[in-house]
């Protein structure tokens, strides 16, 4: 039996939303370029090759598939009036997105390791630490509380911690995920406001990385 009836323009809104974040996703924008700000890496024509942005892209590559999943997911549950509703392909596609999740966050746990044990590039530290950040706001735009939280970390140079941030979010998303799949396998319709928190978290998720993305992409 399902927990609610979600109505149709609120599902709407949540899959615009979800199509939305997934364009901001790609790795070229989620964090892309970040691990230009670790010694050994090289100059930005080369930074791809380095292990630290390997981790970023890949992490950002799972981040992607977990929201194609979900975008497929909220499909099927906005069509249920009119195509009906089949639960083991939703459970199905529950299972990937929350699959895809976790090895987004296992990728972020290695990134996070390979962080740690490399110094910083000290001049990519000095660039961080003189970049105006508020002038570069007004200049594309750019507001709200995730772009002011990537420009807190790295204005100190704390790229790492903006990684342990990431990862953070990345554990909510999933443990958000664990909840609706646990329903489903019950053979029940989460309520609607758990849809509405994973949206938001995806959200706020992908606008971090790609303002970390756009400050490096201004510094390199």
């Amino acid at each position: 039996m399902n927990k609610t009836n979600m109505p149709a323009k609120l599902i709407i809104a949540i899959v615009i939303g979800v199509i939305a974040l997934t364009v901001n996703v790609y790795p070229y924008i989620a964090c892309n370029g970040s691990g230009i700000g670790y010694d050994g890496v090289g100059k930005s024509a080369i930074v791809i090759s380095s292990p630290i942005e390997g981790y970023v892209i890949q992490g950002a590559g799972y981040f992607l598939n977990t929201g194609s999943a979900v975008y497929q997911l909220l499909t099927m549950v906005e069509l249920q009036d009119s195509q009906g509703l089949d639960i083991n392909a939703l459970e199905k596609i529950a299972d990937s997105a929350s699959a895809n999740i976790e090895k987004a966050v296992d990728t972020y746990e290695l990134l996070i390791k390979a962080a740690e044990a490399t110094p910083y590039n000290d001049e990519v530290q000095a660039k961080l630490k003189s970049f105006d950040y508020e002038a570069f706001a007004k200049e594309y735009g750019l507001t709200g509380t995730e772009f002011f939280e990537a420009a807190m970390f790295l204005r100190r140079g704390d790229i790492t911690g903006l990684y342990k941030r990431t990862h953070t979010r990345l554990k909510e998303i999933a443990g958000l995920l664990h909840s609706i799949k646990y329903d489903i396998s019950n053979r029940q319709i989460p309520l609607i406001d758990s849809f509405r928190r994973l949206n938001n978290a995806f959200a706020e998720t992908s606008l971090l990385g790609s303002y970390t993305a756009q400050v490096f992409s201004a510094i390199i």
